[in-house]
């Protein structure tokens, strides 16, 4: 997988990953019908009703969806060596690891995202699938 950085602000980076070796693994998703401003001139309403509308951005919830177990293995990160890894992420990495004792320096660290990628061909399909269910139960609590 392709990853590289954009700078987010002065004091963070954000990772992006492509994984557009990975894609040619997975079957195309299906077609995303995305609402366009001709559907609101069809909108008929009844006489004294209320109309309530909201709009939902994509581009960040990519970010915020959490890839299931079994598609983690799709998406390796580049390796990383263990002594490469300043001090304070070499702790972190112990920690988050259980490790006990301090791996080699030469040590190879295999990486995975948790999230989705925003480059995979089904990332726009199952954030859309989301976003519609959200809809459907806000309509449907009113």
């Amino acid at each position: 997988m392709t990853s590289f950085a954009v700078v987010k602000n002065e004091q963070k980076d954000r990772l992006i990953s492509w994984p557009h070796v990975q894609n040619s693994d997975f079957l195309d998703p299906p077609k995303v019908d995305l609402p366009d401003p001709f559907l609101l001139s069809r909108l008929r309403i009844a006489a004294n009703s209320k109309l309530s509308g909201f709009a939902l951005d994509i581009a960040n919830m990519f970010h915020n969806i959490k890839l299931p177990v079994w598609l983690v293995p799709f998406f390796p990160l580049h390796p990383v060596r263990f002594g490469n890894l300043p001090g304070e992420l070499q702790r972190a990495v112990m920690s988050e690891m259980r490790l006990q004792r301090r791996p080699q320096q030469s040590s190879l660290l295999r990486p995975t995202p948790e999230h989705l990628a925003y480059g995979f061909k089904w990332a726009v399909y199952i954030a859309h699938t989301i976003c519609r269910r959200m809809s459907a139960e806000c309509i449907c609590s009113v």
